[in-house]
């Protein structure tokens, strides 16, 4: 592990490589920024032992700091990042102005673009990192150039960057200052850069030249003052303590200490005591302090000290072979000693006598604004007016330091200090542009058609009266009605004209003048206005801000006017087809009933609301692109699948949707000849033989131990008696496994296939729900599930059914198949397809929280987390979203408990990537798709590994990757029924039960991907089916047939189970 420099030839290349994969929009997925974060935070997380020797290294900061401020300091900001960048990220609405209010104004939250990130030496990771941490949150891309006089981590972090970060977006440089020059040649969309003021200005010229605007995180003369009022020990205390770490190389360490003369000896004596409880045999002998950064900065700090005209009280020494030089206390300095004229940024603490406060503040507001100014007082007087009359990055009272790492406060400096922000939600607003959006429908024209020429003075006189606020009264007895006597005055007239009015018609006009002339109460000089109010109405359908203006403020004799004139019968509106369906969720279920019912109903209005700002659901496939020295050169360019990663050949529904959305060419096939497609084994805990092959051929089946179990089950089963019992409608996957096969098939076997596509526990798992063919299949062999299956099944839907083209032929001799880019292919192709129907509503970012039939409307009732506060009113809604989350958004009077019947696994997947190992090494994995591993035999507890199983994806899904030979791919999913703690999913740990399971120890990965998965698999329980079944007849009768809800809490999991529900939704309606 050495420092390398980059070529500068490279600079700009890695620069166009970061702005094309900035291009493609994978930043502004608000999921791939949250596992970036994770990701980085991982980086950190499991490599803390090799930071601390890097910085040791380097600059021999203690382990003790590098562990509470090096490194937490950053993962507690990427967390921070992680839990709350949906919100930081979500439009907000501009505050309500009833002016505008029509336009819609709102404030985008978007990213700037691809930016530059210096970092200093003092605090490679820490202020590296954390400006990092803002960039990724606001979904840029970004270029990171970390000192080059920290070269120990520099090479560190060269070193697992690409283990654990997205190359494509995130990219790094190491160099000096001609690196640097090169680096600031170029056009960025933001730069942030901490270190000197000197360099500072350099930075700031060269992006003047491109107009680029800059973040500066500057140092500075960071003032103290000590009251004498103060807790004279705490002070010292906690002066000190910000004075020594990292030998004072801190851009936020006290630089100079204000004290009234008379208090002067008494603060040197108290800092005397802290300083020798500190470094009881001297601080060069301390494991707890720490060295200059570089030989140059070592003579810097000694030409300070040894040009000082103060009297040395504490300290002094110095080591220039060890660039040591002890904390040390200067008192009695002048203005104009050699230690007051520029920031120290080293561990020597010079005293300045004054007068007074007053003293104090002219001193301090005679220099560059600071970082951070400091005061020690019990006084709050005394810390107003300090804080009040001067000027700082930051203001600090009886503490030092400890404010940079406050969640929710700024760090940044002020004029020479800096200019911007870093930390939390000010770093997420720093690489942000915030832009101003507007939407102005037609009824805009009522007011603003007075702006078009001719113009004249009567249009100028209304339209500076409606757009600008009147001025104050300069009369202070001026008065005015209050606002309550209005809204009061108008209540009372609205109430009394609605029950004096007829709200009952026989007979209802069908004209703009009947409308008029009928309902509305206007003298005869108002019907132009009323005719030009009306004038969008198109036929019988009225522009929706004229709708919510009738429903806010007219009668319901007003309201009448924006309703269809012509009234249909009950049982005419039933057969009425949709008008506007809502699908709530966006997941892939979601989609695929968007797509299949726009072709169903052509002329419906369809909106599909997804909470997320990405559609897809558990569907997520990433390609990562690869550079590493161990790959000899060479760059692979792999997917990584961390939902749902082949598809079977017998999903007809995926397969018409992969003909119809032109999908062919994309296809990645794996043939039944295939080892991926023969071979699957089992890892049997306890087993001393590794990995067992299950066995799927005659030979396989005279050679695999699994046969003991696998052979005697399945040869007895038919000669067993029919044993369900009477009346029995129901029971667990290990039940029936166990009275049909036995019990160790049920716990070897039955448990594994549960965990391989369910992740649950096979003993909570209806199998009537989870495998219904299995279950039809012992009714059909009269009490034998293998005689079943021997005998011809029912059919189903006939393949006219499903329009494949020629795929059908295609799949015959496939066992599984994806993409060339992953499943996700298909998301994006269903996205892509529904954005060109001008019928369909994509709607990302916006969260359903309430779904009731409006009594009034007759018509089912959606609230969101829109900015548009206004309900959407869809004639017909598919839920998507499981049973759960629609019960937390239905009336809570309707008591459907079926909806919160199931409990659902958490899975965490971890994609790892291996390098090729040398010629004649035993290959990673056996030849095959990957394993699983049976429910142990003492039950689900925190002491089991907590691995499901794990996918060869390099041997099943090779074609999809551009790699040198024998790079390998592998999925571990965890959790599910086990109790997982962080220790089990930490990289270490996997890696160490994988090579357990394997039989031989993994090298490090090239890249790995961590992704959790809440609460994604229902565990569909004993008695499911009947639950759903009553939950739709109850359904049906609430809600008039207009809601179905559909999904892999109601039905299967896999991907044709979704696209099939998809493709079936709404047929009733039809």
């Amino acid at each position: 592990m050495s420092f390398v420099t980059t070529p500068i030839k490279d600079i700009s290349r890695i620069r166009d490589e970061c702005r094309a994969g900035f291009a493609t929009g994978k930043t502004r997925d608000v999921q791939f920024r949250k596992a970036q974060l994770l990701q980085l935070a991982y980086l950190l997380k499991e490599n803390i032992p090799k930071f601390e020797e890097a910085i040791y290294s380097d600059t021999r900061r203690p382990a003790f700091e590098v562990n509470v401020i090096e490194t937490a300091g950053p993962i507690a900001q990427a967390m921070l990042a992680y839990n709350s960048v949906e919100k930081w990220a979500k439009t907000e609405k501009a505050p309500w102005n009833r002016k505008f209010w029509a336009m819609g104004p709102k404030v985008r939250k978007e990213a700037k673009g691809t930016v530059l990130i210096i970092g200093p030496y003092n605090s490679p990771v820490w202020s590296s990192f954390v400006p990092l941490i803002g960039a990724i949150a606001a979904g840029n891309a970004a270029v990171l150039k970390m000192s080059e006089l920290a070269p120990a981590v520099c090479a560190l972090v060269n070193e697992l960057w690409p283990k654990y970060m997205d190359t494509s977006v995130y990219q790094l440089v190491n160099g000096a200052i001609p690196e640097t020059t090169e680096l600031l040649r170029l056009q960025w969309d933001h730069i942030l850069y901490t270190g000197s003021g000197r360099v500072g200005r350099i930075v700031a010229a060269a992006a003047a030249k491109h107009l680029t605007p800059i973040t500066l995180e500057l140092g500075g003369k960071n003032p103290v003052y000590i009251d004498p009022g103060c807790n004279i020990e705490l002070a010292a205390r906690r002066l000190l303590w910000g004075k020594t770490g990292n030998a004072g190389q801190v851009c936020i360490a006290p630089d100079y200490v204000l004290v009234p003369r008379e208090f002067q000896d008494k603060l040197i004596e108290a800092l005397t005591t802290e300083y020798n409880k500190f470094y009881p045999e001297g601080p060069e002998k301390s494991d707890s302090y720490g060295r200059l950064g570089s030989a140059q900065q070592f003579a810097r700090v000694k030409a300070m000290l040894d040009g000082t005209k103060g009297k040395v009280v504490l300290g002094g020494q110095t080591n220039e072979a060890d660039r040591f030089i002890a904390p040390t206390i200067v008192k009695d300095c002048k203005l104009d000693d050699s230690l007051m004229q520029d920031e120290i940024f080293g561990p020597l603490l010079p005293i300045v006598p004054v007068a007074d406060l007053e003293e104090a503040i002219s001193i301090i507001n005679s220099k560059d604004h600071a970082l951070v100014a400091y005061i020690f007082s019990k006084d709050k007087a005394v810390k107003e007016q300090y804080f009040g009359r001067t000027q700082s990055g930051a203001a600090v009272a009886n503490e030092t330091l400890l404010h940079g790492g406050v969640a929710g406060l700024p760090y940044g400096g002020t004029g020479a200090s800096g200019i911007g922000s870093v930390t939390g939600k000010f770093g997420f607003d720093t690489f942000t542009h915030e832009r101003a959006s507007i939407d102005s429908p037609p009824i805009v024209e009522m007011v603003m058609k007075r702006r078009y020429p001719p113009y004249t003075k009567d249009h100028m006189k209304f339209l500076v009266g409606k757009t600008v606020p009147a001025l104050p009264s300069r009369d202070p007895t001026a008065g005015k009605i209050d606002t309550w006597f209005i809204v009061a005055l108008v209540i009372a007239f609205g109430s009394a004209i609605t029950r004096n009015l007829d709200l009952e018609f026989e007979e209802k006009p069908t004209t703009v003048l009947g409308i008029y002339t009928r309902y509305m109460m206007f003298e005869d000089t108002q019907a132009p206005k009323l005719i030009d109010l009306l004038r969008d109405v198109n036929g019988h359908d009225c522009h929706p801000l004229l709708l919510r203006f009738a429903r806010r403020h007219l009668s319901k004799v007003g309201r009448e006017l924006f309703l269809p004139l012509k009234i249909l019968s009950r049982r005419e509106k039933s057969f009425m087809p949709p008008t506007h369906i809502a699908i709530l969720g966006g997941g892939l279920t979601g989609l695929s009933s968007a797509y299949h019912l726009s072709r169903k109903f052509p002329r419906s209005l369809i909106t599909v609301l997804e909470q997320q700002t990405r559609f897809g659901g558990w569907v997520r496939s990433e390609r990562v692109q690869i550079k590493d020295e161990r790959l000899g050169g060479a760059t692979a360019s792999v997917v990584l699948e961390a939902g749902p990663r082949t598809l079977r050949p017998n999903g007809k529904s995926v397969l018409e949707l992969i003909h119809l959305l032109g999908l062919e060419e994309s296809l990645v096939l794996t043939p039944k000849t295939a080892a991926a497609a023969k071979n699957r084994f089992l890892y049997v805990p306890g087993s001393t033989t590794g990995l067992e092959l299950i066995p799927s051929s005659i030979a396989s089946f005279l050679t695999s131990p699994l046969s003991r179990i696998l052979l005697p089950a399945v040869l007895r089963e038919p000669l067993r008696r029919a044993n369900r019992p009477k009346g029995l409608m129901d029971e667990s996957v290990d039940s029936f496994m166990t009275r049909r096969f036995g019990k160790e098939f049920a716990r070897t076997f039955g448990s594994a296939i549960v965990h391989g596509i369910y992740a649950a526990d096979s003993r909570e798992l209806s199998i009537k729900a989870a495998f219904p063919t299995v279950w039809r299949a012992e009714e059909r062999g009269g009490g034998s599930v293998v005689r079943g299956f021997l005998r011809k099944s029912e059919t189903g839907v006939g393949k006219d059914d499903y329009n494949m083209g020629d795929l059908a032929k295609t799949m015959q001799d496939v066992s599984v198949y994806s993409f060339k880019d992953g499943i996700r292919t298909i998301t994006d192709a269903l996205v892509r397809d529904l954005r060109t129907n001008p019928n369909v509503q994509l709607q990302s970012g916006v969260g359903v929280t309430a779904l009731r039939l409006n009594p009034l409307r007759k018509r089912l009732e959606i609230s969101t987390t829109s900015r548009d506060p206004d309900p959407i009113y869809p004639s017909h809604v598919v839920c998507t979203l499981s049973p759960p989350t629609l019960d937390s958004i239905i009336p809570s009077s309707l008591h459907l408990p079926h909806l919160k019947a199931n409990d659902y696994s958490t899975v965490t997947v971890i994609n790892l990537v291996f390098p090729p190992l040398p010629p004649g090494s035993k290959p990673l994995h056996p030849a095959g798709f990957g394993y699983l591993i049976p429910r142990p035999e003492t039950g689900y507890s925190s002491r089991n590994p907590g691995i499901l199983g794990t996918v060869f994806d390099s041997s099943a899904l090779s074609p999809q990757d551009s790699a040198p030979d024998g790079l390998v791919k592998l999925t571990a999913m965890l959790g599910g029924p086990h109790l997982l703690t962080p220790n089990h999913t930490a990289l270490r740990t996997v890696l160490d039960q994988l090579s357990h399971h394997l039989g031989h120890a993994l090298p490090e990965p090239l890249a790995v991907r961590v992704h959790r998965h809440e609460k994604c698999i229902p565990t569909l329980g004993i008695g499911h089916v009947e639950r759903m079944e009553e939950l739709k007849r109850a359904l049906g009768v609430m809600w008039e047939g207009k809601l179905e809800v559909i999904g892999a809490g109601v039905g299967g999991v896999s991907v044709g189970d979704c696209v099939e529900a998809g493709k079936r939704v709404g047929d009733a309606w039809a």
